[in-house]
């Protein structure tokens, strides 16, 4: 199984024709209202043409084989039919991870759902991420849902007993770094670390154009501080297959992130557009989830990335990516180009030797 896995990971150095990245809108319904949303536009109007199930497997059939397979919106666990789409990806493009993320308003149905896929699909590694911007009523008034701290911590509960069951299943948290949290981040990560086992609790950065201009009033240098305190913590040992690396990944990304934050400037080349795509529920076709050009509506091409991607639209966003130098904070853009970017190789293999030397 591990050479399989092994072979699986190679696949995105030689497949030079479709993304093995991809970010799926699934809906732009949502229970939350949180202020610092990218796509709070979207969600105030939702889309009542979302993709049908029907159309869904059209899409994934024409995809190749995926590293990454992660679920957008909206509220994902909205869709009654979450586990069929997320195992027609697992079926067709033997997804090797698929993430989907929530705010945990649902904590019975995701529970179920999560039960379901995991069930179903034993050789896809399935990750769910809990949103926690804050403590308690702070959590809230971010989310703008009264109760909504609880309801992590009840999504949170439900969860723990499917780890015993199911070997290829992690639950990470994600903390969005924004005005509204940021000198109360360490408290936050502490409380995580004190009360709840995580297996990741990720730290991302407020980005696009949010709900609340001043959530990204945010401090580099906090942030900056933040992210060193994360690396010299103790993590846990991950179940997910080749965890050091994909460790040292996110570690090089968090120092990306916080470079980029601080000096404002491009550090690497990015990938987006190519190997990562995202598809909203509407059917546009973007490189990204910062850039707001459609390079086409994937519904108007059959349904076939591949047509969309020869299209003159999609050259030119790659070409004007790559000449100017685009650059941002968005973590999955980061992550996806790490991979293609060699001179960066060194510093990832120290990172995995010293996850090794000290069992961190």
């Amino acid at each position: 199984m591990h050479s399989v896995k092994l072979v699986n990971l190679a696949r995105i150095f030689f497949n030079h024709h479709l993304p093995v990245y991809l970010i799926l809108y699934v809906t732009s319904r949502c229970n939350s209202r949180c202020r610092m949303c990218f796509y709070w536009q979207q969600i105030d109007n939702p889309d009542k043409d979302e993709f049908s199930l029907e159309e869904i497997e059209k899409i994934s059939k024409n995809f190749g084989y995926l590293q990454q397979f992660s679920i957008g919106g909206g509220e994902p666990f909205l869709r009654d039919d979450l586990s069929q789409i997320c195992q027609i990806f697992s079926r067709n493009n033997r997804a090797q991870m698929i993430t989907v993320p929530t705010n945990c308003l649902l904590p019975e149905k995701i529970l179920q759902v999560t039960d379901d896929f995991l069930q179903r699909c034993p050789d896809t590694f399935f990750r769910l991420s809990l949103s926690l911007d804050g403590i308690g009523q702070d959590h809230d008034e971010i989310r703008g849902v009264k109760g909504n701290f609880d309801k992590f911590l009840a999504t949170y509960n439900n969860l723990v007993a499917l780890k015993k069951k199911y070997s290829n299943f992690n639950i990470d948290i994600a903390t969005v770094f924004s005005s509204f949290n940021q000198h109360k981040i360490k408290d936050i990560f502490r409380y995580v670390a004190d009360n709840l086992d995580a297996d990741n609790h990720l730290l991302l950065v407020a980005r696009g154009n949010t709900r609340e201009k001043v959530s990204k009033d945010v401090s580099p240098g906090v942030f900056e501080e933040m992210i060193k305190v994360l690396l010299m913590q103790k993590r846990r040992k991950e179940n997910r297959p080749f965890s050091q690396l994909f460790r040292a990944m996110y570690e090089v990304n968090m120092e990306i992130v916080a470079a980029t934050l601080k000096q404002n400037k491009f550090l690497i080349p990015c990938i987006a557009g190519r190997k990562m795509i995202v598809i909203r529920q509407d059917g546009e076709v973007f490189p990204c989830e910062i850039l707001e050009q459609s390079i086409g509506n994937i519904r108007d091409y059959d349904y076939n990335i591949r047509n969309i991607l020869d299209t003159p639209e999609a050259k030119s966003m790659n070409k004007s990516i790559k000449k100017e130098k685009c650059f941002c904070t968005f973590e999955c853009a980061i992550n996806s180009s790490i991979p293609f970017y060699p001179k960066i190789y060194f510093k990832l293999l120290k990172k995995i030797l010293r996850q090794l030397i000290f069992k961190n």
